[in-house]
């Protein structure tokens, strides 16, 4: 009877994972255009890789792409080569690598814990706002967290099981170790070899310390450090991580006389860590905070896991385990948050190592119904509701101040952390056994699916409905290939320009800067580029939306009058583009009626 139960039960988390990681990664994951910015250019650089047959060297646009390593492109190439240049080709490849991770998670947790701390693991980390994220964008970020999590997760295997001996389990670690750099360069292998080297070291002290307890602190230390590095096969390692990276850097740095290597690890690596690029800047608190969200629903239980996480390391044989998923998590906000640049998505390779933390205790809270006490479940339910209302409140807001009306009623894919909140309230004054716990726990994870569903495979596609000026430049470029078969469009850009337009009108954009700022011999530098561009029969110019009157007095000593003006509407109300051109009348009447009917 226990092992029908048993059965039944593995089955039962079988089925919740599929519907998770299908919900999340991959449910309308091609219902939603590319998002400006980065998305759409690593998707075009993908395709002009494709249509150069150059798979060493990244071009976005025309222009050398210095801002990330080949592995995403390597991964975008073949499915685009097969299923086209669509939005679900260029994202195929992050929802396969987020759909490895999880399942790297399970495996790991259920062979060296239990399986309902692997599935439980795996269902956090798989239903977190941010990884979600990740596993829904043509980024690198779903390559970093796979290799990276895939080499610590071997690694540390290696390490349980083998004692530090020769294991084919290191060296494919340090393998997937080698893919991380070719995904986000040397924080690939740094990052998660200061993870292991922290947590073996701390082992290995432990060891040492109950061998020898006289032994003094600084022999004990100097010994944990070589039985670490002896351990873990360091030079081993490191060697196997190198030959599987180095060969393509060395490729891409011959073939660009090593502009592409000063680009990355000068402006990209160095100056990341040392300035504030692009206003992405915060204090220590940063990443803290934002882990709140990237763990969301799952950070709303931050106290009684933070307690329960304690108390494990203490008194628990699963403690080493444990212990790697903080060591983990705190490393990558550590050492990010002394990084002059910050962004959300840097800490999310360490969200696998708090998804072990909290897969623990939410399989050990299913079984043993007052390690969450009444008390804490009555501020659970505040916090749950309360961040159900904010969700739904703020979208309607959303809506109201940036015209989105479609958008008013999104709000209810949170309705789900509502329930909980009742649920919590109701548990607080009927806990007989374990019964009600597992339904809560479960209840959590299915407000987390409806949420997931509704905001990445209702609520996107309903926000991006509303980008009416990628449908409108495309509309126009279709009409002018009717128009002239035998002539491609030439575009130009100037001082506004988004990579989805290259994306999607499949043609490189010249683009041309001008600001106030520039002096009068730069600036008549620009009006006469933009004067050839429109004189030609082809040329199109796109502009900021304010500044149409400001170019047609611009243009018109030069004596070009703009005949066709086309103005379409971004995502925020109070922004659009222009496409200006020169052509007959009777063509600029058709094409606008064209453009704007398409955006529609």
């Amino acid at each position: 009877m226990n092992l029908l139960k048993t059965i039944a039960e593995w089955r039962a988390q079988k089925f919740w994972l599929v519907l998770v990681v299908y919900i999340a990664f991959w449910f309308g994951l091609g219902a939603t255009r590319l998002w400006d910015r980065d998305e759409p250019r690593n998707a075009r650089c993908a395709v002009e890789m494709l249509e150069r047959n150059d798979w060493i060297v990244p071009m976005f646009n025309g222009e050398l792409r210095t801002h990330k390593p080949i592995l995403l492109y390597w991964l975008q190439m073949p499915s685009i080569a097969i299923l086209g240049p669509t939005d679900f080709a260029a994202r195929l490849g992050s929802a396969f690598m987020a759909t490895l991770t999880v399942v790297a998670l399970y495996l790991f947790a259920k062979k060296t814990i239990n399986s309902d701390v692997g599935f439980w693991a795996a269902a956090v980390l798989a239903s977190s706002f941010m990884f979600v994220v990740a596993a829904r964008a043509a980024t690198p970020d779903a390559c970093l967290i796979a290799t990276s999590t895939i080499g610590i997760l071997l690694i540390a295997y290696h390490w349980k099981m083998q004692s530090g001996g020769r294991s084919l389990y290191a060296y494919l670690g340090y393998l997937s170790l080698g893919l991380a750099v070719l995904a986000k360069g040397p924080v690939g292998f740094v990052l998660p070899m200061m993870v292991l080297g922290v947590w073996a070291f701390l082992q290995c002290w432990y060891e040492i310390h109950l061998a020898s307890p006289e032994r003094h602190w600084l022999r004990r230390s100097w010994l944990a450090s070589w039985m670490t590095f002896r351990r873990l096969r360091i030079l081993e390692g490191t060697c196997i991580t190198l030959a599987i990276a180095v060969p393509w850097y060395v490729c891409v740095g011959v073939r660009t006389n090593g502009e592409w290597l000063r680009g990355f690890f000068l402006d990209h690596n160095l100056g990341r860590a040392m300035n504030s690029m692009e206003g992405h800047r915060g204090g220590l608190w940063f990443y803290p905070a934002t882990s709140l969200v990237g763990l969301f629903p799952w950070s709303m239980l931050l106290i009684p896991i933070a307690l329960w996480t304690v108390k494990k390391l203490r008194h628990s044989v699963d403690s080493p385990i444990i212990q790697l998923g903080l060591i983990w998590l705190c490393v990558y906000v550590f050492v990010f948050s002394l990084a002059k640049t910050k962004l959300p998505s840097y800490i999310t390779p360490g969200y696998p190592g708090a998804a072990i933390c909290i897969g623990g205790f939410i399989a050990e809270w299913c079984r043993n119904r007052e390690l969450v006490s009444r008390s804490w479940l009555k501020i659970g339910a505040f916090v749950f509701g309360s961040v159900g209302v904010c969700i739904a409140g703020g979208l309607y807001y959303v809506s109201i101040q940036q015209a989105l009306p479609k958008l008013s009623w999104q709000g209810i894919w949170a309705i789900g952390f509502v329930a909980v909140a009742i649920a919590m309230l109701w548990n607080a004054g009927r806990l007989a056994n374990a019964k009600p716990v597992a339904n809560l726990t479960y209840g959590i994870l299915t407000a987390a699916i409806l949420f997931l569903a509704g905001m990445f495979g209702i609520a996107s596609p309903t926000v991006g409905s509303y980008r009416n000026d990628v449908d409108a430049i495309m509309a126009l470029n279709q009409d002018f290939a009717k128009s002239a078969p035998n002539l491609d469009c030439a575009w130009t850009s100037v001082r506004t320009i988004e990579p989805s337009w290259v994306f999607y009108l499949k043609s490189t954009i010249a683009e041309l800067a001008f600001d106030e700022g520039l002096d009068l011999s730069e600036k008549e530098r620009v009006v006469k580029q933009v004067t050839r561009a429109l004189a030609s029969e082809n040329g199109r110019v796109i502009i900021d939306g304010r500044d149409i009157n400001a170019w047609k007095d611009r243009l018109r000593p030069h004596g070009l009058d703009v005949v066709s003006v086309a103005e379409f509407r971004t995502f925020l109300k109070n922004e659009s583009v222009a496409v200006l051109s020169q052509m007959h009348p009777e063509l600029a009447r058709r094409s606008e009626s064209s453009a704007s009917l398409k955006a529609r």
